[in-house]
């Protein structure tokens, strides 16, 4: 990863036994939630205790490691905007100072305001987190990230392009680092019939208005084929409205939120990528762990540090899909070696490599308050 302006620095038994805490609005089904519950998972593994924090509750929509527990700071939603961003910070504060938190990550913007405010007078770090593309962010998150993110002990990108966009200060105090890639060990299913997926949420950034549209030209050349997207959001009827306006309704299926999306993803000939925004997509990660074809529009940002054009998977213009699409079906032999290769991602962004990473990064941002960077 790429540590705080290539500081050196030596790791230390810190992060051994440390009480974190990951501050997210909620546990939902999304990239964040699934990525707070695999860290969540790996860190009480090495060791640490781990608390999550949310401002709306519910159910959890992916697993969490037996010793990890939620608390909730909600209030009435009669109460003014000014009113809940108080009463959830002092909740927030008192949770902290009970629980003995020592690092504390935002998941988002939008909770950094809530993790100053609640660590003020603590020795409880803040170390924000970038999980999306910030160019779309909105006006008040953009003064979010120019007059607040400086006060964070520390920041996490997935990417370099994410860093760029943020205050000079923030960057120098900052790494780099990856969302891990799932363990995935069943050998790959060779469906006989010609099977697409993909998923995400069901929201604008995510494209599938796009992919509807090139699978209804691949569908001209293979009428049998079908395709399944997983995930649930706020654009499933308009999206069901389009395959039926398109003439595809019969062959696209929307499967919803499933727990069990790696086996899934397994059963399908390929996986298919169109959103024209990320930060760091764990779903074609996923699809990648499992050895899929997988084929990508070449958005800002995260599809391009995963995927070698031609190498572990089609990475280009969204527009061109559908060429994508039939290569993977007139090219077995070379698809299979494409998946193959991207099932490397295993290795590269292993869970003990990325937790590795972010806990030599926990001792970095503790130990240069201690003067012991070197």
């Amino acid at each position: 990863c790429a540590m705080a302006g290539e500081l050196l620095y030596r790791p230390v038994e810190w992060s051994r036994n440390m009480i974190i805490g990951f501050l997210i609005y909620s546990m939902g089904g999304g990239g964040a939630e699934r990525t707070v519950s695999l860290l969540s998972e790996k860190f009480c593994r090495q060791g640490c205790s781990v608390m999550i924090y949310v401002l709306e509750g519910g159910r959890p929509a992916y697993p969490l490691a037996s010793g990890v527990r939620i608390k909730i700071c909600q209030v009435s939603e009669k109460e003014k905007r000014a009113g809940r961003f108080l009463k959830r910070s002092r909740t927030l504060a008192a949770y902290l100072r009970q629980d003995g938190i020592q690092v504390l990550f935002t998941v988002s913007i939008s909770m950094i305001p809530y993790a100053l405010a609640s660590v003020a007078g603590t020795a409880c770090k803040v170390i924000g987190c970038e999980r999306s593309n910030p160019y779309n962010l909105s006006f008040m998150h953009r003064l979010a990230v120019k007059f607040l993110t400086p006060f964070c002990d520390g920041y996490l990108f997935q990417t370099e392009g994410a860093k760029a966009f943020y205050p000079l200060r923030t960057q120098k105090k900052s790494a780099v680092i990856a969302n891990m890639a799932p363990e995935y060990q069943k050998e790959r299913i060779h469906p006989k019939e010609i099977s697409i997926c993909s998923a995400g949420r069901l929201h604008p950034d995510k494209d599938f208005v796009t992919l509807l549209k090139a699978f209804r030209i691949f569908q001209k050349k293979y009428p049998q084929s079908t395709l399944t997207i997983y995930g649930d959001g706020m654009l499933k009827q308009e999206l069901v409205r389009l395959s039926e306006k398109l003439g595809i309704k019969t062959k696209v299926l929307f499967q919803g939120f499933v727990e069990n999306i790696l086996d899934e993803f397994n059963r399908h000939m390929m996986f298919v990528f169109s959103s024209k925004s990320e930060g760091m997509p764990n779903a074609l990660i996923e699809a990648m762990s499992t050895g899929l074809p997988c084929i990508s529009a070449d958005c800002c940002f995260g599809p391009g540090e995963l995927i070698q054009n031609g190498v572990n998977g089609w990475l280009g213009d969204a527009q061109k899909m559908a060429e994508r699409m039939e290569w993977v079906v007139e090219h077995p032999v070379e698809a299979e070696q494409m998946g193959h290769r991207a099932g490397k991602i295993q290795e590269t962004n292993s869970g003990k490599e990325i937790v590795r990473r972010y806990l030599e990064y926990i001792d970095w941002v503790l130990n240069r308050e201690h003067g012991k960077v070197r």
